[in-house]
């Protein structure tokens, strides 16, 4: 074994370590939970329709996948907490087939490329959890290794079927087995590919020296045709599909993401780009023009919905494709570029940003800063200490998302007598879900404005916010005029509420600090505990008179803006530094 391959399979190991030792039972978002809901409630044969859950036709492998690992749990009647059983099944699956790819093009792969990707925080803070990314992803690296037969098309059909977005790629997996043909035998080929044969042909050539094979043709004709086939059996399996498009678009958080999510891959992405112009490589210009539309088409995709780092990992398994496809089109060279994307990689790995004020940075080990996104708070650098935190995660929250769950968990949902309660669908609703469906119970969301005389549960996080792409929806002011029960735990301010039962005592609460914060996210403390983080605007509120505090005629609490230690005195925080209002996001 020569150098390269050993630093090469040395590396994987090492990331892959690094990557299954952060990951645990914790819960990083609303999508997570709301799969792990679908897959619990399927593990146990007590299923809603699946347009109740989330994206079923995008996803269903994943679904069908998690099943079966509680299922089998079940059956060995192991008392694995579900969450972290859940969370390394996947990830495992992710990381040997990472292994598969890697040992079988470690002739082909460059060591520098392979470490891009898989550093990128977009790949590197996004296996440690269940999500379609990371089995969709795990999927297409088995196609990829295994293309030269027909479990190359089988694992690419599941991979389609684990997220649906993996259609994606297959324009330039299309391409790069025409121009860089990986077989000339593909034995036993159906009767159906005789009439393509005929059609191949007569295509035109796309190099000065070859023309496109038949054979190779067939390879991408069964790709293509058993990708759309696992795109319609979600809609067919679903009865319908969710949502295709969610648009959302604002230039300094594409830059944050791209910088922070996608790293130095950026790096290696544009090299590629660029090398679909050069000579050595002899192809007619429009043949060259579609190469690099379909290695962009990822990118071009969600940059008009970037909601999370993670809609890069498309684009870093482009880069994987033409790495092992096309290792003449991937050549990373001179010297000096691998030196600047060696040191863009692996410095944000150790060393982080803190940025408390906008303008005042420094350097940190730890606790970079923290700044929101689709999928959760992303750090700011520092992404090794950030595996740390993930693996603290269900002892030491990183956002509001474990929060939630806490809460939830700690729920005592009442059902009727088929077992089924009640769950208002705001962004955090899967959560409620997975609750109940591992206390054996069903939870059903609908819209606050058809509950009729129900009594719904929701999360009381959904009413302390506006949503950058919506602002505050109608119907939650609605919900601050009814009474509402807290019915769990509160950490940090975030609890499970109950509507139409209780009193008027939290919405008035609510109110206070929503008007306070004007939407920008909270955390609430006992003033005597709680030391608001530096940069982030606070609060101090009461219910009876203390210190300088005036009242607050609309709800009658007691508000000043300066700390006190007074008995029954709380502390609200904004979750985040005051650079990243909502007031400041809309400016």
């Amino acid at each position: 074994m020569n150098a390269r391959i050993a630093i090469l399979l040395g590396s994987v190991l090492l990331i892959a370590a690094a990557s299954l030792w952060s990951t645990s039972g914790f819960l990083r978002k609303n999508d997570q939970a709301t799969i792990l809901a679908g897959a619990v409630d399927w593990s146990r044969g007590d299923r809603q329709a699946w347009s109740r859950y989330y994206q079923f036709d995008k996803t269903y492998v994943l679904y069908a996948y998690t099943a079966a690992v509680l299922k089998i749990n079940r059956a060995l009647d192991q008392p694995v907490d579900t969450v972290r059983l859940a969370n390394r099944s996947v990830a495992l699956a992710f990381w040997l087939a990472l292994f598969v790819f890697v040992w079988r093009y470690r002739q082909q792969l460059d060591p520098l490329i392979l470490i891009a990707v898989l550093l990128s925080p977009a790949v590197l803070l996004n296996t440690q959890y269940v999500n379609s990314s990371t089995l969709s992803s795990a999927l297409l690296l088995l196609s990829l290794a295994t293309v030269r037969s027909r479990w190359g098309i089988v694992f690419f059909f599941l991979a389609v079927g684990a997220r649906a977005d993996a259609l994606l790629l297959l324009p330039l997996y299309g391409w790069l087995l025409l121009t860089f043909p990986v077989s000339n035998d593909w034995k036993n080929r159906p009767k159906s590919f005789q009439r393509l044969e005929k059609i191949a042909e007569k295509f035109p050539t796309i190099g000065k020296t070859r023309k496109i094979s038949s054979n190779d043709w067939k390879i991408v004709f069964a790709l293509a045709a058993t990708g759309l086939a696992a795109f319609a059996v979600g809609r067919l399996w679903a009865g319908g599909g969710g949502t295709d498009l969610d648009p959302f678009f604002n230039l300094r958080v594409a830059l944050g993401y791209i910088v922070f999510g996608f790293g130095g891959a950026t790096l290696v992405f544009l090299w590629l780009l660029g090398r679909w112009s050069i000579r050595e490589v002899e192809l007619v210009g429009w043949w060259r023009v579609l190469g690099a539309l379909a290695f962009a088409l990822p990118v071009l995709f969600f940059l008009p919905q970037l909601h999370a780092p993670r809609y890069f990992w498309r684009a870093g398994e482009a880069i994987l494709m033409v790495a092992v496809l096309a290792p003449t089109l991937a050549a990373l060279r001179p010297q000096a570029l691998r030196a600047v994307v060696a040191l863009a990689v692996l410095l944000p790995v150790l060393v982080g940003i803190q940025m408390p004020v906008l303008g005042q940075t420094r350097l940190t080990l730890r606790a970079p800063t923290l700044f929101p996104s689709g999928d959760g708070h992303y750090p700011m650098g520092a992404y090794a200490s950030f595996l740390a935190q993930f693996r603290a995660a269900e002892q030491e929250p990183i956002d509001h998302n474990q929060r939630v769950w806490w809460a939830a968990r700690a729920t005592p949902f009442e059902a009727d007598a088929t077992g089924r309660y009640a769950i208002v669908t705001t962004p955090m609703y899967g959560y409620l879900m997975l609750s109940g469906s591992l206390q054996g119970l069903t939870g059903e969301a609908r819209s606050f404005q058809l509950m009729e005389d129900k009594a719904p549960y929701l999360d009381s996080r959904t009413l302390s916010r506006a949503d950058v792409k919506f602002g505050a929806a109608g119907w939650m002011q609605d919900v601050l005029e009814e009474p509402i029960e807290v019915v769990s735990p509160e950490f940090d301010g975030i609890s499970i509420l109950r509507l139409g039962v209780g009193d008027h005592t939290w919405a008035q609460r609510a109110r206070l600090l929503n008007e306070i914060f004007a939407g920008d996210e909270y955390r609430i403390g006992v003033a005597s505990e709680v030391v608001p983080p530096a940069g982030h605007r606070a609060i101090w509120f009461a219910e009876q008179a203390f210190d300088q505090a005036q009242r607050d005629q609309r709800t009658g609490w007691y508000v000043q803006r300066t700390a006190s230690t007074s008995e029954g005195v709380y502390v609200a925080w904004a979750a985040l530094p005051d650079w990243m209002s909502v007031r400041a996001f809309e400016e």
